[in-house]
């Protein structure tokens, strides 16, 4: 924790800011291991406008999809579905076949907690029937 940590504060200093979205994106990550969940959330968070002011699209769209994890496992659904629609539009023209399977079967179970069963289905279906 305390390289990555290093590591950003460096890239800070660089003034690059796509790498310090990386980083950021990166301790969040590694916070979501550690299970500080909040403190991961928080990076993220960070992340997201840097990636997007500098047209990083994937790096938009695998920071959404991590953030829809976080708020699936805090039971917050309605989060978890916003995060997983931006990733996919994010991951539509860039991040592969797996990562939009993945980012549906996230979507799908959080319309199907949220009960919108209808929607859920089609969306949580394996990425290898995709």
């Amino acid at each position: 924790m305390q390289l990555a940590e290093q590591a950003l504060a460096r890239y800070y200093e660089t003034g690059a800011s796509w790498r310090v979205a990386s980083g950021l994106y990166a301790l969040g990550v590694t916070l979501t291991h550690a299970e500080r969940y909040e403190e991961a959330l928080g990076r993220l968070c960070e992340a997201l406008p840097i990636f997007r002011d500098n047209w990083q699209r994937l790096g938009e769209g695998i920071t959404h999809y991590r953030m829809t994890k976080l708020h699936l496992g805090a039971s917050k659904s309605a989060q978890a579905a916003f995060h997983a629609e931006q990733a996919l539009t994010q991951l539509a023209c860039t991040g592969g076949e797996w990562r939009r399977g993945n980012v549906l079967m996230v979507l799908g179970r959080s319309l199907d907690a949220l009960g919108h069963v209808h929607r859920a289905r089609p969306a949580g279906r394996k990425p290898d029937d995709l």
